[in-house]
């Protein structure tokens, strides 16, 4: 490797590897085809950034950052994605990455894993490799759901196209926002609604406009709440913001970071005649939200 002080693991790795199965890929969201991967993984390897956001390729908005992940996958170990190792050829990945850093007994990956410059190395590469090395390999056949493949690319289409109950049918979980507390206008309060105003990840999947049902994990304990994603049509429309509703809840939540999961959908975006519409409407929205439906 010609650069190795440009190799980062989140969190640093120990100089005696003892990571016996390892799942690669590049985990931009947690759904039902990386959780089969993950649950026989003793470690989980990713990328961050993602490939393509450093390759100038399509960028890629994330289903889950790397901060969410952790919170679905404690094993996880992040290397840092620069142009060194975007130049590695597949064998100098295994050689210098896996081998040097992991040494596993297992490795595990999705059936359509590609590695290395130019995403040259693949899965008969991989194996080849491994029984040199005395490693099994487990390759994950693709995972369906009522006849739709489970991919990335799919369930960030339905969540931008307000199918979210469908992405989350996909994704397996409740759908995560976490972010800081930022000041905003201070008009929730005004109405009676005070909301807290989250900075969103600019490389997050933000789901189509709306008002969703979930809670705030704080401290093991699920807060029901309401979270509002949207440009507030009805006052001027402004640049989408993600805001929170802790019903009952009272106190200073400014530039703490809040665990969100978004649960269900309640209904779009809206515009109003008046702000005591809109006081109805919210009311009827937390209403739903209570009930879960």
């Amino acid at each position: 490797m010609n650069d190795p002080l440009s190799i980062e693991f989140s969190p640093p790795i120990s100089s005696t590897p003892s990571h016996t199965h390892l799942a690669l890929g590049v985990f931009d969201g947690i759904h039902l085809a990386h959780q089969a991967l993950i649950e026989q993984a003793t470690t989980v390897l990713t990328f961050h950034p993602h490939p393509n956001n450093v390759l100038g390729k399509t960028p890629v908005l994330h289903l889950t950052t790397v901060p969410e992940q952790r919170h679905f996958i404690p094993n996880l170990i992040a290397l840092e994605f620069n142009q060194t190792i975007a130049n590695l050829t597949w064998n100098e990945f295994l050689d210098d990455i896996i081998w040097d850093h992991f040494k596993p007994d297992s490795i595990i990956t999705g059936y359509d894993y590609k590695f290395g410059k130019h995403r040259a190395g693949t899965i008969e590469k991989l194996t080849e490799w491994c029984d040199d090395k005395g490693i099994k390999v487990k390759t994950i056949e693709p995972i369906t759901r009522s006849g739709t493949l489970i991919k990335s690319t799919e369930i960030r289409r339905l969540l931008t196209e307000n199918e979210f109950d469908n992405a989350i049918d996909l994704l397996g979980h409740p759908y995560p926002i976490f972010g800081r507390v930022i000041k905003g206008e201070g008009r929730g309060k005004t109405l009676g609604f005070p909301t807290a105003n989250i900075s969103l990840s600019a490389t997050k999947c933000r789901p189509s406009n709306g008002v969703y049902g979930g809670y705030w994990l704080n401290n093991d304990h699920h807060i029901p709440c309401i979270i509002y994603i949207g440009t507030k049509p009805t006052f001027t429309d402004s640049p989408p913001q993600v805001e929170a509703h802790i019903p009952n809840f009272s106190g200073n939540l400014y530039n703490q970071t809040l665990q969100l999961f978004l649960t269900h959908h309640i209904r779009s975006e809206m515009t109003f005649d008046d702000a005591t519409a809109l006081k109805t409407q919210i009311q009827l929205d937390i209403d739903k939200m209570m009930a879960g439906i």
